[in-house]
């Protein structure tokens, strides 16, 4: 049997839907396959709201005119929802890789 690493025995102690929801987002991943993986990425804090973990900001003044708009992140593979230039919405998602995208 494969030695089990020290986080994967820790992350069962990861306490309520809150917490996994960031560790999917930040790891990019469901919550089938956060446990296959071989090493995560784990904040030192889990108070802050989602949003705090993900690379879009909470405010983009240039779109403060724009009434709705999503943004999305290939490298990051994030989406960020805005009404008037503030973020509503945030959350991963999996657009494949960007050279399979038809034009």
């Amino acid at each position: 049997m494969d030695e089990e690493k020290e986080w994967q025995s820790l992350k069962d102690s990861f306490e309520g839907l809150k917490h996994l929801n960031i560790l999917n987002a930040i790891n990019r991943v469901d919550t089938t396959h956060l446990r296959r993986l071989d090493s995560i990425l784990v904040p030192n804090d889990f108070s802050k709201p989602l949003s705090t973990y993900l690379p879009f900001p909470e405010s983009i003044d240039l779109i403060k005119d724009v009434s709705k708009i999503i943004l999305f992140s290939y490298p990051t593979q994030v989406f960020a929802a805005y009404e008037n230039g503030k973020l509503v919405l945030t959350g991963p998602t999996n657009m494949g890789k960007k050279k399979n995208q038809n034009t």
